[in-house]
């Protein structure tokens, strides 16, 4: 007469497959997060060198990335999601200027910002603040041209200057 039930060995080869899937699928989504950080993080650059072209087509300048004490990301928040106007209210967080602009970039997104003191940081996906600086190039006439140049340091934290994992956005 034979006993109704599993082995030993059936159960340990039905483990072994239940390990098996969930394991390829923490693989997939652990991909599939990374994929989606880096498109949010160059969504966000792309959005920065947009809203600096702006800046550049009212102010005929782009902002000093080296400004007042605050770092390059400091300054891209400051000078991009700052409303400046003629006749300024300091309690709206306008601030006095020659003409009416901005801001010029909104943040929908707490994430996308590191706020300390009175300083907030623009951060990509990784929580690193993203890297603005004002590149300085010769023309072919031998004019000096200011380039602004913004890019996120990727999943490694480090400043490869544009290289390595750094996600930019080409011109």
């Amino acid at each position: 007469m034979r006993r109704r039930g599993f082995t030993l060995l059936e159960i340990l080869v039905v483990i072994a497959v239940v390990l098996f899937l969930i394991g390829t699928m923490f693989a997939v989504l652990t991909k599939l997060r990374s994929r989606t950080s880096v498109g949010q993080t160059k969504s966000l650059v792309e959005k920065c060198a947009q809203a600096l072209e702006t800046y550049n087509l009212q102010y005929r300048a782009y902002p000093d990335a080296a400004l007042g004490g605050r770092t390059g990301s400091e300054n891209l928040y400051y000078f991009l999601a700052t409303p400046f106007r003629i006749g300024a209210v300091g309690t709206k967080g306008e601030v006095e200027s020659s003409i009416n602009v901005g801001p010029l970039l909104s943040f929908n997104d707490e994430r996308e910002l590191h706020t300390q003191g009175t300083k907030t940081s623009v951060v990509d996906s990784w929580r690193n603040p993203v890297v603005f600086k004002i590149k300085v190039i010769k023309d072919g006439l031998g004019f000096k041209i200011n380039v602004p140049v913004v890019y996120s340091m990727g999943i490694n934290g480090k400043d490869e200057g544009g290289d390595g994992d750094d996600l930019f956005v080409a011109k």
